[in-house]
């Protein structure tokens, strides 16, 4: 009795069967969600058999062939190839956005952890909103898009993106900060919603593409998802019991929640730093949006750290510091530092890493490798908390440098006031660029470990010209652009690293980090 494969189409295209028939020689599709093994190594899109417009025309041609009823003609299977389904193009675009972009990784620690992981936990939660899943089809059909130079998945991102606009508008319009608790479903909605829609417009970053009004859409509002986030959490903080009962056993659906609340708040405050504005009181308490532990610990830095800097910013603009405010600036950029540092020595001790140096580097890859030196994690997603730690730190540095800039203009401090501080900023400022420019190889699975004949163990580099999976890319793709823009490094180093966050903008779809080769890529 004949059994129908449940192998995903692809592999059923590819004439991969399932290995729920034993029966059946290698290869076979293993039936993995959302992805199975096969595809997953051979780079393609798994789609499932629902994706499939007229999903039974080219099986039941073969089903015919299979029972004797037609005979199969001679010679090449052109014409088989022309008659197998049309994949629809949303589908593609999904299930590749979901399997190649924002795969939830579960050995990255909670305090390096970004609202892209969510999207993952939302679909996985079950829960729906019409609006999550348009945005969700219009970013994906974006990225699919740039990626793969697809015109008309550009013009049918753009026709979504502008439904999912009027959607959120008319959304952020009816949300009031009296909600009830049942209500909240639309506040995180909003927030991913918005993430997607920032994730669009950046995939839709001058590119070159035509769509029906000869305009791209992503000009359209670019400051709505990061305002209409703003407005929106500031709704879900009003509308908080102050003295809420904490429930023993969480919904996943609660959890989720918590989640994107947490997480949008984290990006937002990322943002208000690229974007040099101030922080809102309301949004600087990181334990009021669920932060705690060693995660609360990094954040109330993280935050002083954000405020240091626009303060900077504003004396250099203004060009009236005073020496006490000056003095008393540098005295607080020291003190962050010092508490960076010590917030690193409190990490469990297996999210450290090791220094190494590959044993026969031979012609150097030409992609991701700074120098010889590498460190090695127990886990890749590790090396997202010390990406993290090392650009922080800079951050910091880059800063005091700044302040110390201001220094030489007073008269009552003089050209030679912080010499030794300056020598210590920039050291630091090269020592933390290398060590995240050592995390990269690992990161993205550039190296592996060879045990040679003596039993002995030996690092070496592999697939030096293949694309790194955009997920990893992930990792730690918002601390490149941060070191890739900061003042005061090593003009080498820089240049380093804006190269390599133009290569990922290229891989991830992603038109502005892709213009960080150009004039066009800001200074913090």
């Amino acid at each position: 009795m004949p059994f129908s494969s449940r192998a995903c189409q692809t592999c059923k295209l590819r004439r991969i069967k399932s290995q729920c028939k034993p029966q059946l020689t290698h290869p076979k599709c293993d039936e993995t969600k959302p992805a199975c093994l096969r595809c997953t190594k051979s780079r393609r899109i798994c789609l499932e058999s629902s994706v499939i417009e007229q999903a039974g025309f080219s099986i039941n041609l073969e089903n015919a062939y299979a029972s004797g009823k037609l005979k199969r003609p001679r010679g090449p299977r052109s014409n088989l190839t022309l008659l197998r389904p049309r994949f629809d193009l949303e589908a593609r675009a999904i299930a590749y956005f979901l399997q190649h972009h924002v795969v939830a990784l579960t050995d990255v620690p909670d305090v390096a952890q970004s609202l892209c992981g969510c999207i993952a936990t939302w679909q996985a939660s079950g829960r729906d909103s019409v609006m999550v899943d348009l945005a969700l089809s219009a970013t994906s059909l974006a990225v699919f898009s740039r990626v793969h130079q697809d015109h008309q998945a550009a013009i049918e991102a753009s026709s979504r993106y502008c439904r999912v606009l009027q959607m959120v508008q008319q959304n952020i319009a009816t949300v009031r900060p009296s909600l009830t608790l049942d209500d909240r479903d639309t506040i995180e909605a909003c927030l991913l919603t918005m993430f997607l829609m920032g994730r669009y417009e950046a995939t839709m970053h001058n590119y070159s593409v035509l769509t029906p009004d000869n305009n791209s859409t992503a000009s359209i509002h670019r400051q709505l998802h990061h305002d209409g986030a703003l407005t929106i959490l500031k709704v879900w903080v009003d509308s908080r019991d102050p003295s809420p009962s904490p429930s023993p056993s969480p919904s996943p659906s609660v959890t989720t929640a918590k989640s994107i609340v947490k997480l949008g708040r984290r990006g937002l405050v990322q943002s208000l730093l690229h974007k040099n504005l101030p922080l809102p009181e309301w949004l600087v308490d990181g334990a009021r949006f669920g932060e705690h532990g060693l995660e609360l610990d990094y954040d109330r830095i993280f935050v002083r750290v954000v405020k240091l800097h626009q303060a900077s910013a504003a004396l250099r603009q203004r060009g009236d510091a005073t020496t006490a405010v000056l003095l008393e600036l540098l005295d607080e950029a020291q003190q962050l530092d010092n508490a960076l540092r010590d917030w690193a020595t409190d990490l469990p001790d297996t999210w450290s890493y090791r220094r190494c140096t590959l044993s026969d580097p031979g012609p150097w890859p030409r992609k991701h490798f700074y120098s010889p030196t590498v460190y090695t994690f127990a886990r890749p997603g590790y090396t997202s908390v010390w990406a993290l730690y090392f650009t922080t730190r800079m951050l910091i540095n880059s800063t005091r440098l700044k302040l110390l800039e201001l220094c030489w203009r007073d008269p009552s401090l003089g050209p030679t006031y912080g010499q030794g501080q300056r020598l210590e900023c920039s050291i630091l400022l090269t020592s933390m660029a290398d060590n995240l420019a050592f995390t990269l190889p690992f990161c993205f699975g550039k190296i592996k470990s060879k045990v040679s004949e003596d039993g002995s163990q030996a690092l070496i580099a592999v697939g030096s010209d293949d694309e790194i999976k955009p997920y990893l890319a992930g990792l730690v793709v918002w601390e490149l652009a941060v070191a890739s823009s900061l003042h005061g490094m090593d003009l080498k180093q820089r240049q380093w690293f804006r190269s390599e966050v133009a290569q990922l903008g290229r891989e991830l779809g992603n038109g502005i980090l892709e213009s960080a080769d150009t004039d066009e890529w800001p200074m913090l």
